[in-house]
C-alpha cells in the first residue's frame, strides 16, 4: 500500500488519483515534467524516506505493475511464491530418481552382507 500513493502522484501529479481534490506539487506536474523526469523525482524522494536506494527504474516497474495489475502488482511476490517439494532441482534429476526409486519397490532391501562385498 505505501507505493500506490507514489504512483499515482508520478502518473497524474495527485497523490491520490486522478479526479482527487489537491495540489500536484510541481516535480509531479505532468505539464510541466516528462515521465522519466517525475520517476527521477520520485526515487529521490523515496530514497530520502528511507526506502532503501531507488532507482528510477525501479519506480517504472512498480509503476507499469501497478498498471498492469493494481494492488496486486506492488506486493513483493515471494511471500506468494509456492515452493516445491524438491526445490529447485532440475526436474530430469528427480524424475531419475523417482523412476529408480519405482523399480526397487517390492525388492529386497539386501543385507548387510552384501553391502560389504
Amino acid at each position: 500500500m505505501a507505493w500506490q500513493r507514489h504512483v499515482r502522484e508520478v502518473e497524474c501529479g495527485l497523490a491520490d488519483g486522478p479526479g482527487s481534490s489537491g495540489v500536484v506539487r510541481e516535480q509531479y506536474d505532468p505539464a510541466a515534467h516528462t515521465l522519466a523526469e517525475r520517476e527521477q523525482a520520485k526515487a529521490e524522494e523515496l530514497t530520502a524516506l528511507g526506502f532503501g536506494r531507488v532507482s528510477r527504474t525501479t519506480v517504472q516497474r512498480m509503476r507499469l505493475a501497478y498498471r498492469k495489475q493494481g494492488l496486486w502488482g506492488l506486493l513483493d511476490h515471494r511471500s506468494t511464491r509456492v515452493s516445491s517439494p524438491t526445490g529447485r532441482s532440475d526436474e530430469r534429476g528427480v524424475a531419475a530418481v523417482r523412476e529408480a526409486l519405482r523399480r526397487r519397490r517390492g525388492r529386497s532391501k539386501g543385507t548387510s552382507t552384501a553391502c560389504s562385498r
